[in-house]
């Protein structure tokens, strides 16, 4: 009697781990690796971007290819901040501060929009690769538009059915451009 229990109890282990664990562990596994994607994906950019300052459409269509081919769609965030002197509170000499700009400003440059900020109108000019200078600040965060199955997954098991969204971000300061 002793032997069918236990003999009972050791398939229901096998069956366990072959139909829940395994699966489980696959889709964590592809989690893993898409992170990994996006992170060194992102990296590589703004390391890029950073070293040279300059961000550039191409590279930009490069890094768009490259988040397409993890098979998630994603939220892009850039925001670059410039670094200007305004003249002091005090009267006396002047003051760093950052102007922000965000990627619809970038896209005006990479498009070649004119002051107005709108296509198509008598002062656009052809699109230029977008510039920063010493000391300004990139910054880039990417989010995915939905749950990954793994997550999903692994967040039922742990009362979150919705599941995790894929998140990475990079960023710093521009430097040792010579602008």
């Amino acid at each position: 009697m002793d032997d069918t229990i236990g003999r009972t109890f050791a398939y229901m282990l096998i069956g366990f781990g072959f139909f829940i664990l395994a699966p489980i562990l696959i889709f964590l596994n592809s989690d893993i690796t898409a992170r990994s994607y996006i992170n060194t994906a992102i990296t590589e950019f703004t390391e890029n971007a950073r070293a040279d300052g300059v961000l550039r459409k191409s590279d930009y269509n490069q890094l768009v290819t490259r988040l397409n081919a993890s098979g998630n769609t994603y939220v892009i965030r850039i925001e670059h901040k410039s670094r200007t002197a305004v003249p002091a509170e005090s009267g006396n000499g002047y003051e760093t501060a950052y102007r922000s700009y965000n990627i619809n400003d970038i896209f005006a440059v990479w498009d070649g929009y004119g002051e107005d900020m709108e296509p198509g109108t008598s002062d656009d000019v052809d699109g230029a690769d977008y510039w920063m200078k010493d000391g300004d600040y990139l910054s880039i965060s990417i989010v995915s538009h939905s749950s990954t199955l793994g997550s999903r997954v692994f967040g039922s098991l742990i009362g979150q059915p919705q599941g995790m969204k894929l998140i990475a971000s990079s960023g710093g300061m521009i430097g040792n451009t010579g602008r």
